[in-house]
């Protein structure tokens, strides 16, 4: 198993992840590793949890303003998420 906070908004890419590297598949494993890197990178961008709180609203699983004693998440976190969720997702239509 893995504790993964980017599964909370990209449940079925880290799905695919584990079940390549489980099923020793390394390479399919490195190749979505890869590309998720922009996304584990701004997810990296702030203290845990207000990226991923801004990704979430993102996607229109949250809603963009956190409680407080949370801040939003900074202009420059939110652009590298918006950029790396916009990858992500061509990851779930094109299957790479």
């Amino acid at each position: 198993g893995v504790v993964s906070v980017a599964g909370n908004v990209i449940p079925g890419v880290m799905r695919d992840l584990l079940a390549a590297a489980r099923s020793a598949d390394l390479l399919r494993a490195q190749q979505l590793t890869h590309a998720l890197m922009p996304l584990f990178d701004a997810l990296r961008r702030e203290p845990n949890p207000i990226p991923i709180k801004a990704a979430l609203a993102i996607v229109g699983i949250a809603g963009a303003t956190p409680r407080l004693p949370l801040m939003t998440a900074r202009d420059a976190t939110r652009k590298a998420l918006k950029v790396a969720l916009t990858l992500t997702r061509e990851l779930t239509f094109h299957g790479t």
